[in-house]
């Protein structure tokens, strides 16, 4: 009896520690409290559940699941252990089953709120927000100041667009929970994403005050940092964010993408930076799936995206989705995103599924494609926000590329191929790729020409009197290197004017700041047009107000630079050693202007200087530059789709031969 006692007490002991712990958010400590707690005195629900929430904060999604059912089976009728088997059978993938153990959960527990806020958090990641809101709203009658609710709720209300009521919700959590870190982190992104960053980074402040060691808020302020041109503050905290959680792959994806906005950083730095990455992505995703090349007339292709929708991903690709040949190819989208608008709409009907996998595990995404059968697995947003390159290395697919959402390695083993073209991509840049890289005939990535179309005006030059450049793009690709160039040119023209149109421009303190770094160079303010983002048939409007677009370096426009062309306004592009630093070259060259293109400063400078007298060549190449954009290969979706459809087809034939020879060398 002593010693069934003293494993008693010692259980209890184990217990209490683990609850501190997790009370103290030390998830790893609270595990191994718990399991030596059901070490001593096993199968005890309270254990068994709480374990289970630990488990789920850990990402062990498996285990939280069985832990969970454990205590499903001694007490059926438990509804945080319903709750806890809900949430990790959810973010294993088992939709289905996570929805009807919180339907159980909820006829057990109909007066807990909590209960009903799971519910909604589950509907919501399965894209069902209508019903989600009423469970919301049910839980929120029974606890108005619920912080999970108010927090979950506030997220699904911002995804949906609805950004007020988003801000009510948080700023209600802040109020009622003052001390709350993760409201204070909801309630800083949100700032962030309305590009009101004082608010945001004393929301940030605020929670770093009360927990300084929180990876999240790191990470999220380093993002802040990044859209105001902090880079090296922001690198700092997206180091701190992963050195806190050495598995936070979002902060070391960010680090790495920061990388591309720094003019001096030798290029073996950032591919050392992303072999770290794919070195730490690789080791943690085991087993491997293996797999058994087949002969096959029609290939299953697999993208991953956040960006479906109306954003640059979305008007890169939704040319090639409308025009690759469905009598080769079957699509199945993998999107990471519950966000949706026209243009998703429009591009879902040539899937043919469309798996939702926001808020599923790395390892359960990597399962369904493998049980899908994906034969080529196409990642569309390399280390840009919302990528799932976790997913890849646990090599899902036996053919796996990275294309179009960043411009750099992915440093990721596992994937096979990098797409680009013989301009970004020339022979010996495979130096800094861990992906072999595989060049399409002419142009990489393909426009798809806006639906609405708005009318060429004549260029501002012809009756102004004076050139007007323009920048339309993120702020952050305006380095010193970039500002002391374009106020060289100001200076040179003195009756030339400088338009600013950015998403940032709508913050105050953002404003004032582009307005020094030009009046700190000499240029008055009268001679800058500063304007933030408005909607996008607005946005294209404003290039009326443009004569010649000045591209960044070392990152160009992308989106902007097609927009532009759109719009019938040419470009300025330097052309650096990167395949990133190339992409404006490869918009010029497949447009048909290399002269567009400068190989060093003074040449830049030089071009900008002939545009400025000779306006009535900018009117000339403004009233041709659509139709003969149309017709080349950065707006030729059909012959775009079918390049790509045959790279998609070599890439199978190469794999399936090589294999082929492998197997008969083996045999031999």
């Amino acid at each position: 009896m002593r010693l069934v006692s003293e494993n008693h007490e010692a259980a209890k002991a184990s217990f209490l520690k683990g609850m501190e712990a997790l009370q103290n958010k030390q998830y790893l400590e609270s595990e191994k409290h718990f399991l030596a707690s059901s070490r001593a005195v096993p199968d005890r629900p309270s254990v068994l559940t709480n374990m289970a929430a630990v488990q789920i904060r850990l990402s062990k999604f498996e285990d939280a699941k069985l832990n969970a059912e454990k205590a499903i089976a001694i007490d059926p009728d438990s509804s945080e252990a319903l709750m806890n088997a809900g949430i990790a059978s959810l973010r294993l993938g088992l939709h289905s089953e996570a929805k009807d153990l919180l339907d159980r959960a909820s006829r057990i527990a109909p007066n807990n709120p909590e209960v009903w806020c799971n519910q909604g958090y589950i509907l919501a990641t399965l894209g069902n927000q209508l019903k989600a809101e009423k469970c919301y709203l049910k839980a929120l009658t029974l606890s108005t100041q619920h912080l999970s609710t108010l927090l979950n709720y506030a997220v699904m209300l911002a995804d949906l667009r609805r950004d007020l009521e988003a801000e009510q919700m948080l700023r209600l959590a802040c109020e009622k929970h003052p001390r709350s870190v993760d409201a204070l982190f909801q309630l800083g992104t949100l700032m962030m994403n309305f590009a009101r960053y004082k608010e945001a980074r004393e929301s940030f402040d605020r929670g770093l005050e009360l927990d300084s060691a929180n990876a999240s808020i790191k990470n999220n302020l380093g993002i802040l940092q990044s859209h105001l041109g902090e880079i090296n503050a922001a690198q700092k905290n997206f180091r701190d964010a992963f050195a806190i959680d050495p598995n936070y792959f979002v902060a070391r994806s960010n680090l790495i993408f920061s990388l591309s906005y720094d003019n001096d950083l030798p290029r073996q730095q950032s591919f050392d930076e992303a072999k770290l990455f794919g070195t730490a992505v690789s080791e943690l995703a085991t087993p491997k799936f293996e797999h058994v090349p087949t002969d096959k007339s029609r290939l299953r292709i697999g993208f991953v995206s956040n960006d479906i929708r109306n954003h640059p991903v979305g008007y890169f690709t939704e040319g090639l989705f409308a025009n690759l040949d469905p009598a080769k190819f079957e699509l199945i989208m993998f999107s990471n995103s519950v966000k949706s608008d026209d243009l998703t709409d429009r591009v879902r009907i040539f899937f043919q599924e469309w798996a939702l996998i926001h808020g599923l595990d790395d390892r359960a995404v990597a399962k369904s494609v493998y049980e899908k059968q994906i034969d080529i697995l196409i990642d569309l947003s390399g280390h840009s926000r919302g990528n799932r390159l976790p997913v890849f290395a646990f090599k899902p697919a036996p053919i796996q590329v990275s294309w179009l959402g960043y411009f750099s390695t992915t440093g990721v083993p596992e994937i096979d191929f990098f797409i680009g073209d013989p301009y970004v991509s020339p022979l010996g840049e495979e130096e800094f790729f861990t992906e072999k890289l595989w060049n399409l005939p002419d142009s990489s990535w393909c426009f798809a020409q806006p639906k609405n179309v708005e009318e060429i005006s004549p260029a501002p030059s012809v009756t102004n009197g004076f050139i007007t450049f323009g920048f339309f793009g993120n702020l952050s690709k305006m380095n010193n290197d970039v500002i002391d160039v374009w106020a060289e040119i100001l200076h040179r023209i003195p009756t030339g004017r400088l338009f600013i149109k950015s998403k940032q421009l709508a913050d105050h303190e953002s404003l004032k700041r582009v307005k020094n770094w030009f009046t700190e160079r000499g240029i008055r303010e009268e001679r800058l047009t500063l304007e933030g983002p408005s909607m996008r048939n607005e946005y294209l409007k404003a290039y009326a107000k443009v004569d010649v677009i000045l591209d960044t370096f070392p990152y160009p426009g992308g989106t902007t630079t097609a927009e532009a062309v759109w719009m019938g306004v040419p470009f300025i592009t330097l052309c650096g050693s990167s395949y990133m630093s190339r992409r404006g070259d490869s918009n010029a060259q497949n447009l048909g202007f290399p002269d567009w293109v400068a190989t060093n400063r003074d040449a830049y400078i030089d071009r900008a200087l002939f545009y400025g007298s000779n306006f009535a060549y900018i009117q000339e190449i403004r009233s041709a530059l659509r139709d003969r954009a149309l017709a080349g290969p950065l707006f030729d979706q059909g012959q775009f789709a079918q390049n790509f459809g045959s790279m998609l087809c070599d890439m199978w034939e190469s794999y399936v031969s090589n294999v082929n020879v492998n197997l008969v060398s083996d045999e031999n």
